[in-house]
């Protein structure tokens, strides 16, 4: 059940398909993203010179910068090909503004009676999940390491 493809070393294809049956349609030469080594003889390690296939598992893919302005592309511009990077949330704060009244309703449910320094920081209470994530489906993420000759 081989097909003749057109996809070149190095191409990524997100797929719902399990290695086997994946294997069974696209042929052998195509590996998991799963941070395991390749074979030093492999086409993919010849062309890169990278023994480790990055770990796409469970991760968002980001192209590369190329001298793109970190202010609208990576903020770390200079990160190795197929590095990790780990989550976070662009800096920022958020303002709370305060009144008599809402101060006033804060010390009666306290009942003790306070001013609000000027340099007091108010914290808001916390919302969200255990990640920053946009709405997202799992795939199967594999990578043409070789090029089998038919």
């Amino acid at each position: 059940m081989h097909h003749l493809h057109n996809d070149q070393i190095g191409d990524i294809k997100y797929s719902l398909l399990e290695q086997d049956k994946f294997r069974e349609v696209h042929g052998s030469d195509w590996e998991l993203l799963m941070g395991q080594d390749i074979a030093v003889d492999s086409k993919l390690a010849l062309f890169t010179g990278i023994a480790k296939l990055p770990d796409a598992r469970g991760v968002f893919l980001r192209g590369m910068n190329l001298g793109r302005s970190t202010n609208t592309g990576d903020s770390d511009p200079n990160r190795p090909l197929g590095s990790y990077q780990k989550d976070d949330l662009k800096s920022h704060d958020h303002g709370i503004m305060t009144d008599r009244e809402s101060v006033a309703k804060y010390s009666d449910y306290k009942r003790t009676v306070f001013e609000v320094a000027r340099d007091e920081t108010i914290r808001t209470q916390k919302t969200g999940g255990p990640e920053t994530r946009p709405r997202n489906i799992t795939v199967y993420i594999y990578v043409k390491v070789n090029e089998s000759i038919p």
